[in-house]
C-alpha cells in the first residue's frame, strides 16, 4: 500500500499554492512515493504553461490594463486562468509507474484516472479522451499538465473549473487565430454547471483526494508543510513571476501551429555565426531535459537544416512521450530555423 503525504490548503494566490506544491514535492521518496495537494485559488493570476514563450502566447498590452500576474507553472501545455472559482490539485509521483504501470507516452492516461474517480463521485460526468483536458459531460472543465524530471519524478497539475473557466478571458491571448479550434471546438463549462447544483471547494478537493486513495489503495498521511517548507516556496514563489515581453534576449520565429496549440523557436548566434543558444517554446509537454540537451547538440553548431534536424531527433526519438502535443518535429525544425534566420538578420 503505497503512502500518499496529503495537504489541502486554505484559499491562496495562484503564486502561493503553485510554489508549495512544488516544494512539498522535494519530499518525495521511496517511503512516501505519492503527493496530494490542492488549493482553491482566491486572486487573478495568468499561468503559463512551462514551455510558452510568454510575447507569443500573451497580449502584454491586455495584461497590462487588467494589472494581472503572469507566471510560470511547472507543468507543460497551454496558459490557463488561476482566479477565484478555480481549483488548483497537484498529483506528484516517485515515477511514473508508482500508482500502476505507465508505459512511455500515457503519463496523463494512467495517472488521471483518481481524479476522474473523485469527480464522479461527486455525481459529476467526467471523461478524459487523450487531450489536455478532462470534459465535465461533454464540454472541457479541467485543465492537465504534467512535467517530469531528469530522476523520474513527475508532478501533475489538475485546474478544476468550479464555478469559473480555466480558459484565458478574451483577449489575453497573443496567438493567432488557428486553423483547428482549441479543445477540440468545445466551449469551456464548470464543475457546478455540470454537476447542477454548487459544490463546496473543500468538498471536491476531499473527493479527489479521495479518488485516488481508493483507486490506487493509498495509505493517506495529512501533513502540513514545515517551515523549511515554506521558507523553500516562498523562495520558489519569487521565480515563478514572468514578463509578457520578455523576449529572453533571442530571435524568434512566428508561432507555428500544431496538435494542441503552437510551437516557436527562439536563437541566438556567436560571433562566429554559429549557434549560441537556441530553445523551442510552446503549448507542448515535454521532459525536463529535454530543454537542455537540444542546447548541449547544437551549441557551436552551423546554423543549417542538417544539425537541426539530426540534433532534434537524437533529443525527442530517443523513446516515446519525450514530448506530447507535436505531431511532427518537422515544426519544430521549421520555426528553429526561422528563428536562426531572424538571429542571423540581427548580427
Amino acid at each position: 500500500m503505497p503512502a500518499a503525504r496529503v495537504h489541502i490548503d486554505s484559499p491562496l494566490p495562484a503564486a502561493a499554492a503553485l510554489s508549495r506544491a512544488c516544494a512539498l514535492f522535494g519530499s518525495l521518496g521511496l517511503e512516501r512515493p505519492v503527493l496530494l495537494y490542492g488549493a482553491e485559488l482566491d486572486a487573478a493570476a495568468v499561468l503559463l504553461g512551462a514551455h510558452q514563450h510568454a510575447p507569443h502566447a500573451l497580449r502584454a498590452p491586455a495584461l497590462e490594463a487588467l494589472a494581472l500576474p503572469v507566471l510560470r507553472r511547472r507543468s507543460g501545455g497551454a496558459a490557463v486562468w488561476g482566479s477565484r472559482g478555480v481549483l488548483y490539485f497537484a498529483l506528484g509521483l516517485a515515477d511514473a509507474s508508482t500508482l500502476m504501470a505507465c508505459p512511455p507516452g500515457r503519463l496523463l492516461n494512467r495517472n488521471v484516472r483518481g481524479l476522474l474517480a473523485g469527480l464522479r463521485a461527486l455525481q459529476v460526468p467526467a471523461h478524459y479522451f487523450g487531450r489536455d483536458f478532462v470534459s465535465l459531460g461533454t464540454d472541457p472543465g479541467v485543465y492537465l499538465g504534467w512535467d517530469e524530471e531528469p530522476d523520474g519524478r513527475v508532478l501533475c497539475e489538475f485546474f478544476v473549473a468550479l464555478d469559473t473557466p480555466f480558459t484565458l478571458p478574451e483577449g489575453v491571448s497573443g496567438y493567432p487565430q488557428p486553423r483547428e479550434p482549441p479543445l477540440r471546438g468545445k466551449q469551456p463549462t464548470t464543475l457546478n454547471a455540470a454537476a447542477g447544483s454548487p459544490r463546496a471547494a473543500g468538498a471536491v478537493l476531499a473527493q479527489l483526494v479521495d479518488g485516488y486513495a481508493r483507486g490506487f489503495d493509498l495509505s493517506l498521511q495529512p501533513e502540513a508543510p514545515s517551515a523549511l517548507e515554506l521558507q523553500r516556496a516562498a523562495e520558489l514563489e519569487l521565480e515563478l513571476h514572468v514578463r509578457p515581453d520578455d523576449e529572453g534576449g533571442l530571435a524568434w520565429s512566428a508561432p507555428h501551429e500544431e496538435a494542441i496549440g503552437f510551437v516557436s523557436a527562439g536563437a541566438r548566434l556567436d560571433t562566429g555565426g554559429c549557434i549560441e543558444a537556441i530553445r523551442i517554446g510552446g503549448d507542448f509537454y515535454q521532459h525536463r531535459a529535454c530543454a537542455a540537451q537540444l542546447q548541449t547538440r547544437l551549441l557551436g553548431a552551423e546554423p543549417h537544416s542538417g544539425p537541426i534536424g539530426a540534433a532534434l531527433d537524437a533529443v525527442y526519438s530517443a523513446r516515446p512521450g519525450l514530448i506530447e502535443g507535436v505531431r511532427s518535429l518537422n515544426t519544430l525544425r521549421a520555426a528553429a530555423l526561422q528563428a536562426l534566420e531572424r538571429a542571423r538578420d540581427l548580427r
